[in-house]
């Protein structure tokens, strides 16, 4: 699951998506999470993930495109799910973690 942020989300909207994340996405090994940080400097980006308590790896934006992400055209606050082959499966966040649960 690519996860780009556009505006911060709220505490509660971030503590559901972590909540999510080690309910469907920790347990599975077919599935990895991958946070694509709009900030500037990687302690801002570190500082953030920490505060929000973000299990996941992070990626700054000027590292996208070096680590291959921005092959799938993802902007600031788009979900997407990918498959092992880099094939998009969905563009919904919703859609993408109703298609996690059916991978367990």
């Amino acid at each position: 699951l690519l996860f780009r942020e556009l505006v911060r989300p709220l505490p509660q909207a971030r503590s559901q998506l972590v909540e999510k994340y080690r309910k469907q996405i920790v347990p599975n090994p077919k599935v990895e999470l991958i946070h694509v940080s709009l900030d500037d400097e990687e302690a801002e980006a570190t500082k953030w993930a920490l505060e929000g308590k973000f299990p996941w790896p992070t990626v700054l934006a000027e590292h996208y495109e070096e680590t291959g992400l921005s092959e799938y055209g993802a902007f600031a606050g788009e979900s997407f799910l990918v498959d092992s082959a880099g094939k998009i499966i969905t563009k919904d966040e919703k859609e993408a973690f109703r298609k996690i649960a059916t991978l367990n």
